[in-house]
């Protein structure tokens, strides 16, 4: 098995082990929508491959957490 970053030539690969593994496209359209959003821009992306077929992928991306904190009791200090 091998293990690379993702590139933007491997977003086909990508959707597809999402599709396969939720079973639907909910999961390849947020992951798709997520790679073109520059504001949550993929900071690390990475596919398994095993010879040439792609097997797993994870990736993290930018995330942007907003309000007081006050609703789950941190007080945010």
């Amino acid at each position: 098995m091998r293990v690379a970053e993702t590139s933007a030539a491997d977003l086909p690969a990508v959707l597809e082990v999402e599709r396969l593994a939720f079973g639907n496209d909910d999961v390849a359209d947020l992951v798709r929508d997520l790679v073109k959003d520059p504001s949550a821009a993929p900071v690390l992306s990475l596919l398994a491959w095993d010879l040439d077929r792609p097997l797993r992928h994870i990736m993290f991306s930018a995330a942007r957490l907003q309000g007081s904190g006050a609703a789950s009791g941190h007080s945010g200090q």
